[in-house]
């Protein structure tokens, strides 16, 4: 089996304004192992203080789980982009990505870009479209 072909996309892009958080949520279903790149750019008024990944079987209740959060403290006025590479197989069908304020890091004005790579899936996406993307090239 080609790895690729059972692999997908998600991305999502946003900005946080005043205290607000960033949240993001993907479905996992299907799929047994989550790579997620978080990468923020602060502003002069702000930066993220917290990166978190939380998991629900609905889509609406989310429960943290272990090692799955980053404090960043003053180190937030940088930028930069984290990893969090996780089994979803006990998580639930829902994994929320959080960007949230706080009073070391500033409180509003950041940009959060959050791309994930959901891979070991069921089955392998025959479409662009299913593997989360416009286009889809492969070499083989």
């Amino acid at each position: 089996m080609n790895i690729v072909q059972a692999t997908k996309s998600v991305v999502a892009v946003g900005t946080s304004t005043s205290a607000a958080a960033f949240t993001t949520r993907f479905d996992v279903i299907g799929y047994d192992v989550a790579s997620v790149d978080v990468h923020y750019v602060p502003t002069t008024a702000g930066a993220p203080a917290e990166i978190a990944l939380t998991a629900g079987a609905d889509g609406t209740t989310f429960a943290t789980f272990s090692g799955m959060s980053y404090t960043l403290g003053t180190a937030a006025t940088t930028g930069g982009t984290y990893r969090f590479d996780l089994s979803t197989k006990d998580l639930g069908r829902w994994i929320k990505v959080s960007a949230t304020s706080g009073t070391a890091a500033g409180t509003n004005g950041w940009t959060v870009a959050v791309a994930t790579r959901l891979s070991k899936g069921e089955k392998g996406a025959v479409s662009a479209t299913d593997k989360g993307v416009v286009t889809a090239h492969v070499r083989g």
